[in-house]
């Protein structure tokens, strides 16, 4: 199977609430702006350099979003590549009587791995989790056993919904030779940039964000 019907097939089946992009296609992995846009960001450039991004996305209360953020992520991921990537999901403290955990059970697994995305999983059950250590924890073990670094480590929440945006926060973040960044810097680093996409007619992004 190609590349990119493998990504399709797995955006089939996540069912997202919504293509949160404008103009973009509700299946389709790829989109223009990307490719005009975020070059240094592609798979075989960040192969090149050796480039590799940690994702932490810590949830809770989140399973309205979570169909959202998954795919919206593998877009981003089919962009940057899947080989490029170390994704690590924390979910504590949630209590929505197990639908957040329940979708980031086995189905969730089964389609990061068969694109081949690396990845940990975590579910905790306390009151009051620390979800910021709980998300970068893989991170410091990973470093402790073999001194494995990441070039780009990107904390997320579920208030960054869009693809683009997401693509955005990590051209800015490069441009500015940024080690780490976080959902909420698109509030500062993209916005602008979004702005003026509008006022120039490119298709731009929406999100609802939702805090807890």
């Amino acid at each position: 199977m190609a590349r990119e019907d493998l990504f399709n097939d797995r955006l089939y089946s996540i069912k997202s609430v919504a293509s949160v992009c404008v103009r973009m296609d509700k299946n389709g992995t790829m989109w223009p702006p990307a490719q005009f846009r975020y070059p240094p960001l592609g798979m075989d450039e960040n192969a090149e350099l050796d480039h590799k991004y940690y994702f932490a996305l810590m949830l809770k209360n989140s399973a309205t979003h979570i169909p959202t953020i998954i795919d919206n992520l593998l877009r981003v991921f089919y962009h940057i590549g899947e080989k490029n990537i170390f994704l690590s999901i924390y979910e504590g403290g949630s209590t929505d009587e197990g639908h957040t955990t329940a979708l980031l059970g086995d189905p969730l697994k089964k389609v990061l791995d068969a694109i081949g995305i690396e990845y940990h999983i975590e579910l905790e059950h306390h009151i009051t989790p620390d979800l910021l250590n709980g998300g970068l924890q893989p991170l410091k073990a990973m470093y402790k056993a073999n001194q494995r670094v990441f070039n780009s480590v990107v904390m997320m929440g579920d208030d960054l919904w869009c693809a683009e945006e997401l693509l955005e926060l990590l051209f800015q973040s490069r441009g500015q030779a940024a080690s780490i960044t976080c959902s909420t810097d698109v509030r500062v680093k993209v916005l602008i940039t979004l702005d003026s996409q509008l006022m120039s007619g490119r298709s731009v992004c929406y999100s609802k964000r939702t805090r807890y």
